[in-house]
């Protein structure tokens, strides 16, 4: 199922740290009216077969940090058509559509929110890795009324559960998730436990939501590529944060 032919796990401790915060498209107006040239060498690199997991997390954080949700939104179901057998492609489809239900028609919302699910819950289905922590990103910050909060609340439990197999990117955001479930459920001790863990102040939308755990430049990002199939560690720059997004309801 994944490309690059190693374990999930292997390839989840390669992947960029990540904390991708549920959110919807910044107007228009917010977008920056020059190239990023970065995006771009990311988008062709991911075009590439076997593109490894590194290159295609710093390309979902690039999206956000430009906040490009629609953007993002065509471009991984473009890949996962033309690499059905990728399920992380799939996961971010579903991830960036959610992200992007504040442009939909209101009525709409709901419908566009479960259809995302549904990618997502596919994608576990056939790679209950990375994809899950996705899965579980989205499934924390999106409204009570979808009832997701729970299962929210598994998925993340289980990230943390399996620490020794994610990047503590990823780990500090599953813990900031989890505080966002828990405070929807109602369970409000646990929620400032899970949000003491996370590192975050609060759980303000406002805040940066994208930290990385290293770092991919357009002069690297080719040489990572075709280092995809191979057993030597990645070795990465100090962590960073780049973006902050708000969720607006669905």
């Amino acid at each position: 199922m994944i490309t690059t032919r190693v374990p999930w796990i292997l390839t989840v401790v390669l992947a960029l740290g990540v904390s991708l915060a549920v959110a919807s498209v910044a107007y228009a107006g917010d977008r920056p009216l020059m190239r990023d040239l970065e995006l771009e060498a990311l988008q062709e690199a991911v075009r590439w077969p076997n593109a490894d997991v590194q290159t295609v997390v710093a390309l979902a954080g690039r999206f956000v940090a430009t906040r490009r949700d629609e953007e993002a939104y065509a471009y991984f179901q473009q890949r996962g058509k033309s690499q059905p057998d990728r399920p992380l492609f799939l996961a971010l489809e579903g991830f960036f559509q959610a992200r992007s239900a504040g442009q939909v028609f209101l009525l709409r919302r709901p419908a566009w929110v479960s259809q995302a699910i549904a990618k997502l819950d596919r994608a576990v289905t056939l790679d209950p890795g990375l994809p899950r922590y996705f899965r579980g990103l989205v499934q924390a910050e999106i409204p009570a009324r979808f009832r997701r909060a729970e299962a929210a609340v598994r998925d993340l439990e289980w990230v943390l559960q399996n620490k020794e197999r994610f990047p503590p990117g990823l780990r500090r955001s599953a813990s900031r998730g989890l505080a966002r479930a828990y405070t929807t459920l109602g369970r409000a001790v646990d929620g400032k436990a899970a949000l003491e863990r996370s590192g975050y102040s609060s759980l303000d939308p406002d805040l940066p939501v994208f930290v990385t755990d290293g770092s991919v430049t357009p002069r690297t990002v080719f040489a990572s590529a075709r280092r995809a199939s191979s057993s030597l560690p990645l070795r990465f720059t100090s962590p960073r944060a780049t973006t902050s997004a708000t969720w607006r309801s669905c």
